[in-house]
């Protein structure tokens, strides 16, 4: 697997296969989806296959940890469009509360404004999740639309 980019802690690489059975295990985790999703879901081995096949495009990175290559989560950009991109992100529960998400967007704004030369990135995020409100903020986002 290619490294495509990576942190003091973190490597970022394609989505593969090898890594489909913790991403099962994560997305199908209610505490995990609850923020992804209003709608409950399952996911099989099936769906992520099909899913990494679709997301080889330079813009979605599976994480995993330096040292040990475990999976940390998946992140990248969702949509881009007239220079501005939109991010999401997800991690295992055992890699959250260390500041690996906010070590993950930090790379990920970096590589939207240098990479990609982006004038504008956006996110989406539930507002019941707020350890990930408290995140964005502390990296510069602020909040410029509420939805129901």
């Amino acid at each position: 697997m290619e490294t495509v980019m990576e942190t003091e802690r973190i490597i970022f690489i394609r989505p593969h296969v090898q890594y489909i059975q913790d991403m099962i295990e994560v997305l199908n985790n209610r505490e995990v989806s609850t923020f992804i999703s209003n709608t409950p879901f399952y996911l099989t081995e099936e769906d992520e296959i099909e899913w990494v096949n679709e997301h080889q495009d330079g813009l979605t990175f599976s994480m995993v940890t330096k040292d040990t290559n475990e999976f940390i989560g998946n992140c990248g950009f969702n949509e881009i469009q007239d220079n501005s991109g939109v991010i999401g992100i997800f991690l295992s529960p055992k890699f959250q509360n260390i500041g690996l998400g906010t070590e993950a967007i930090t790379e990920l704004i970096r590589f939207g404004f240098e990479d990609l030369n982006l004038e504008e990135i956006r996110l989406v995020v539930f507002s019941h999740n707020e350890r990930a409100i408290r995140c964005y903020q502390k990296l510069g986002f602020r909040e410029y639309k509420r939805l129901e």
